[in-house]
């Protein structure tokens, strides 16, 4: 439309429609923090800085999903005071992928304001695993010549093509519970635990720098299998 407007005239309305948004973000926050199940993922971006020697620094935004609401919330940087602030209140089960910071909110290690309380915010029972990191890990040492990984994820495959059948019969929560306990249960009861230790894998046929990277990929696999149990 020909009108020019400096970039500080923007950022004065964009500020001035944060602030204006800002209540609805929180009724938001509250429902989804009042939810009895959240799944919590972050990704990294890129911030502008003055004082950054580079001008730029990476920030996080974190998406906390629940009772059919999405909330983000922004941090600047990655260490737990981030989602140990946001879920101070939260008494749900919360499912994440093995980011190490859940570790130190369920160790008790830091607080909802930063300080070290030893008050664990999540209990273990209520720590969940994410499937699809799990998978990801048998993955990748199937392609470095870990033939546990391949036989993992053909188990992993039959616990999705039940979670299909039970879409497309079109089964309640409690039906697929039910479907779930006497199927899935028996499948992930042999899992990773029960074949060799992760630091005796054979070499892949790769050699040893691959064999180092499968088997720190099953190692850090066995340090999270416990939490697909819940």
């Amino acid at each position: 439309m020909g009108v020019r407007l400096s970039p500080s005239t923007l950022g004065d309305w964009l500020a001035f429609a944060v602030d204006v948004l800002e209540s609805i973000w929180r009724r938001i926050a509250k429902a989804v923090l009042d939810s009895s199940y959240v799944r919590c993922d972050d990704t990294g971006l890129r911030v502008l800085d003055r004082d950054h020697p580079q001008g730029v620094k990476r920030g996080h935004v974190w998406a906390y999903v629940g009772a059919s609401h999405v909330v983000f919330h922004y941090t600047p940087n990655w260490s737990a005071e981030g989602p140990a602030a946001f879920l101070k209140s939260f008494r749900g089960y919360l499912q994440g992928d093995g980011y190490a910071g859940y570790d130190k909110i369920l160790a008790g290690q830091v607080g909802g304001d930063g300080e070290n309380d030893g008050m664990a915010l999540v209990s273990t029972e209520r720590r969940l695993g994410c499937g699809m990191h799990i998978r990801r890990k048998f993955e990748e040492a199937s392609k470095l010549g870990d033939a546990r990984g391949a036989v993992a994820l053909a188990s992993i495959r039959r616990i999705y093509e039940l979670e299909r059948d039970c879409k497309e019969r079109g089964l309640s929560a409690e039906e697929r519970l039910a479907e779930r306990s006497a199927r899935s249960v028996p499948i992930l009861s042999v899992g990773p635990r029960d074949s060799h230790a992760a630091d005796s894998v054979d070499a892949p046929v790769q050699g040893d720098a691959v064999c180092h990277q499968a088997r720190g990929r099953l190692s850090a696999l066995l340090q999270r299998w416990a939490l697909r149990d819940r």
